[in-house]
């Protein structure tokens, strides 16, 4: 049983990521939270600049209160919204760097949270994206994305001609449902995605299947605690 199922997906990409042997100018992850999948990317490009990007902005400025993103590189915005600026699917519309005045990692005080320039998160040499989507088909994701997750499209929007992007998806299945092809067809399906959006990609299992036998966080509506997770994932280059 895995005790830190976020660590462990980290370790995954990080893992992943260093065997394709990139040299990047410049890194953005996608939904970045508290930053720490960012912090890694640091340490493994010290020579680029790694930009973190989040809709909430008391979680983005955690980032900067933790030294997880350097400041001037935490960037404010709906990622949905890469894709189509101009016609925003939500609020917020348009993409702020923001700086702190309290490095306090507690910071909740919008007071102290500064909006300081407009950017456009677009030409990447490197776009990192990880969802985890909870107990429910990959299929739904897909076709009806919700919430937090954001689509092959939006992601890819970030990435510069010959840039690189790894999108990858934790999906939740109930022991009884899964099947060994289900990771197959469901990476094709994201290829084939990635490749009407104009990039060349090959798909990859990041990481183990694991099993969780006692797993608040997938208990499903008949009342089952646990399942399989399965970390899916695309690496792709732009044309």
């Amino acid at each position: 049983m895995v005790t830190d199922t976020f660590e462990h997906k980290r370790e995954s990409l990080i893992c992943l990521l260093e065997s394709y042997k990139l040299e990047p100018r410049n890194v953005l992850e996608v939904c970045c939270g508290e930053g720490e999948l960012s912090k890694r990317l640091r340490a493994l490009y010290p020579r680029a600049e790694v930009f973190g990007l989040d809709r909430d902005i008391i979680t983005l400025a955690k980032a900067l209160a933790y030294g997880n993103l350097e400041e001037d590189h935490a960037i404010h915005g709906n990622a949905l919204n890469i894709e189509c600026p101009e016609s925003p699917v939500n609020t917020p519309d348009k993409f702020y760097i923001i700086e702190i005045d309290d490095y306090n990692p507690n910071v909740t005080d919008f007071k102290k949270i500064h909006q300081k320039e407009t950017v456009a998160p677009k030409d990447f040499d490197l776009v990192v994206a990880h969802d985890s989507i909870g107990y429910r088909r990959f299929e739904d994701m897909l076709t009806s994305p919700t919430g937090q997750t954001v689509p092959i499209s939006a992601v890819g929007a970030a990435v510069k001609t010959k840039g690189h992007m790894i999108y990858s998806i934790s999906v939740f299945v109930h022991p009884d449902e899964f099947d060994e092809k289900m990771a197959e067809s469901s990476a094709e399906e994201m290829v084939r995605i990635a490749k009407s959006c104009g990039f060349n990609c090959r798909w990859e299992i990041i990481g183990d299947v694991e099993l969780f036998i006692e797993n608040p966080m997938i208990t499903n509506e008949r009342g089952y605690c646990g399942g399989n997770e399965l970390n899916i994932g695309i690496f792709c280059r732009r044309k």
